[in-house]
């Protein structure tokens, strides 16, 4: 028991000491991690609500049925399911739901322009139930030319095209894809994870009125626990809905987490107020003034323009190789000075991904912790120094060691969660 908690307390030093800038996190506040580490953990609930395989789940029948709630308030949605684990059993969920096995033929965004691998062929699962898939991507600045996706549907014609992605800062036309998935005949399957909790807060567009249904995980803009859940509007037949249900419950599942559920339940009732859509509000207002300020400094910014600053969301994504370095020497350079970021591929990239020309930064946790526009120019400004320095080859142990305990003052400031 002492290894572990000494584990804890120095991952508590980590956090709080840090800038956790990865597009994938954020942070939970108490209420999250209270109900995860209740009693909610000892309720044994399989199967859904009034339909359980073991008695004594009436509470956490209230609690499933109360986040489903919630959830449809949240997104203005027909239809909700908070049982799936992961993100990524979301995803697979809706692709046990619409494909035949061995027969459905997938259009997804290009993992280098931004799409995520759940949407790939390189997962053992899509391997295994046969999906044909083929992509569409953005140009170098993530400017997706949806002529040029039309066009790329009707010579495929596929079964199922999904939009939404894991590293496309800029905001997606969700009607473009619904409009085109119509002409071929393709259902239209929205994967929002990273942009659940903007969509939540008003302050990006939303899948619902346009997409058959809906994937996202609760954990990222939403800042919950991790987990996955599934949604959808009157676009969603009740034949599909079904579907998706049995696919996650006994598909791919049996057992509810229930404490995770009903820390998702609260994540969704926090999603539905003002206090939230502020929230969402400043994580855009963040991004763009790191994108501004990364700019000023020299920095390429993938899609920047004077009315965007390169996003539409809580991520941006810079083009570190123009300085002669990999976004994975940037990452790691980065991470010595306590500010966590992660490398990633960029639109049509020379480099392969475990080296990768890119660096993808974002601004929820940051915001989760009451950071704005003031400690946006800041980090701004550490981020630029350091990327410079590396790329000059000048970047030794002093510097790191200067901007640590910058990044340190600066953390040990903004404890507490907003929420």
């Amino acid at each position: 028991m002492q290894k572990i908690l000494g584990l804890l307390r120095k991952e508590e030093e980590r956090q709080s000491s840090g800038l956790n800038m990865i597009a994938a996190s954020n942070t939970a506040d108490s209420k999250v991690r209270l109900l995860l580490g209740s009693v909610f953990t000892n309720a044994l609930g399989e199967g859904y609500p009034q339909q359980r395989w073991h008695e004594g789940c009436e509470v956490i029948d209230e609690v499933e049925e109360f986040g489903n709630d919630m959830c449809k308030k949240a997104f203005k949605a027909s239809y909700a399911n908070l049982k799936p684990h992961s993100g990524s059993q979301a995803v697979q969920a809706v692709f046990l739901a619409t494909t035949s096995v061995g027969k459905a033929r997938v259009l997804s965004m290009r993992m280098d322009c931004g799409g995520h691998m759940t949407h790939a062929p390189i997962t053992e699962f899509n391997k295994r139930i046969g999906l044909d898939i083929h992509h569409y991507c953005s140009d170098r600045e993530f400017n997706i030319d949806y002529s040029n996706l039309d066009s790329i549907a009707r010579e495929i014609k596929p079964d199922v095209i999904v939009s939404g992605a894991s590293s496309y800062p800029k905001a997606l036309d969700f009607k473009a894809f619904y409009e085109i998935a119509n002409k071929v005949n393709a259902l239209h399957f929205a994967d929002v994870a990273h942009y659940a909790g903007l969509i939540a807060g008003e302050v990006y567009p939303s899948p619902v009125p346009f997409a058959d249904i809906c994937a996202a995980t609760s954990n990222k803009t939403l800042g919950g626990p991790k987990g996955g859940f599934l949604f959808a509007g009157e676009k969603c037949s009740e034949e599909l809905w079904a579907k998706s249900k049995r696919a996650v419950n006994i598909g791919l599942q049996s057992e509810d987490h229930s404490n995770n559920i009903a820390a998702k339940a609260y994540t969704m009732e926090r999603a539905t107020t003002e206090k939230w859509k502020a929230y969402s509000l400043q994580v855009v207002k963040n991004t763009r003034t790191l994108g501004r300020v990364l700019h000023e400094e020299g920095q390429h910014v993938v899609g920047f323009d004077s009315k965007s600053f390169g996003t539409d969301s809580h991520m941006l994504l810079l083009n570190v190789y123009e300085k002669g370095i990999t976004g994975d020497d940037a990452a790691k350079a980065l991470a010595q000075c306590g500010i966590y970021t992660n490398k990633n591929s960029l639109p049509h990239d020379s480099l392969p991904p475990k080296k990768a020309s890119g660096l993808r930064i974002a601004t929820s946790a940051l915001t989760m912790k009451g950071m704005r526009e003031k400690e946006m120019e800041l980090i701004a400004v550490l981020i630029s120094k350091i990327i410079n320095l590396l790329g000059r080859g000048n970047l030794d142990k002093k510097e790191t060691e200067k901007v640590r305990e910058e990044v340190r003052k600066l953390a040990l400031n903004f404890p507490d969660t907003i929420f």
